[in-house]
């Protein structure tokens, strides 16, 4: 398609440009580049090749998925939380805590974890698969959803402790019922977490609310955008950005994944 020259250029067709931006390239990047294209147009301005910044006016709507970006815990009701459920003695809630704060992994993700995804000497978990709503073991939710995950060395000690305690199943999985099968959210949450959120008078938090906080968790670390997406298994980079775009300081540098999100979360505390 043809551009015009920056002074035939008008307000509709700058809108143009930006919906084109919104369907192509993240939210935040699009902003940033019509950010950029109207400074280009103050300087013509100023240079006297344009009559006026016929840009100023054109902003992008509020995204839809705005009210919806995730709000992770605070720190401290996280410190709070992995304290009190090591000290409850409950070893399947340590554990489970453990590894949805620090993987990220999704409520199905770690109902339909198997033991053989997980390599302990190695410490690193592997997402191959997920327990549905109805405990049906399947795949994950998408093709970016397979990934391995890093582990801190406190999640492979939470580990260690509950497989020695937890009853082998015939799926083998690392958070079963009592026949084996995947627990169902309702259990693993009535059960299991919200005692251990009581005990640390962390209020109500959800499964979910820990995914956020292991994203938030990375960002703050510095892991670029394109990390994030990997270890979250997101489809898309744009989900990524939807999501906790609002997190992100755009630098980006390297950073050892399960050390990252240990040092966030602690080193306040020391």
């Amino acid at each position: 398609m043809r551009r015009p020259k920056l002074s035939q250029i008008t307000a509709p067709e700058v809108k143009g440009y930006l919906d084109e931006w919104l369907a192509t390239l993240s939210r935040p990047m699009a902003t940033r580049v019509l950010r950029s294209f109207k400074a280009i147009l103050t300087e013509a301005q100023a240079a006297g090749l344009v009559a006026q910044n016929v840009a100023l006016a054109v902003n992008p709507r509020k995204a839809k998925r705005d009210k919806t970006k995730a709000t992770p815990p605070p720190k401290k009701a996280l410190r709070a939380i992995l304290s009190a459920a090591e000290k409850e003695g409950d070893l399947k809630a340590w554990a489970a805590l453990e590894v949805a704060i620090f993987t990220g992994l999704r409520a199905s993700e770690i109902r339909g974890l198997s033991w053989r995804s997980v390599d302990l000497n190695g410490a690193r978990l592997t997402v191959e698969q997920r327990a549905d709503a109805k405990a049906k073991i399947g795949p994950p939710k998408s093709e970016a959803g397979h990934r391995t995950i890093a582990l801190p060395a406190r999640v492979v000690r939470a580990l260690r402790c509950w497989m020695i305690a937890c009853r082998p199943g015939p799926l083998n999985l690392v958070f079963p019922n009592t026949l084996g099968k995947p627990v169902s959210h309702r259990v693993l949450m009535a059960n299991h977490i919200e005692p251990i959120l009581t005990k640390a008078k962390a209020g109500k938090i959800g499964l979910h609310a820990f995914r956020h906080a292991a994203a938030s968790l990375w960002i703050e670390q510095g892991l670029n955008p394109k990390r994030v997406q990997k270890l979250m298994g997101h489809s898309s980079i744009q989900m990524t950005f939807d999501t906790y775009g609002h997190l992100f300081d755009l630098a980006e540098k390297d950073a050892d994944d399960a050390a990252a999100i240990e040092r966030a979360l602690f080193a306040e505390a020391t």
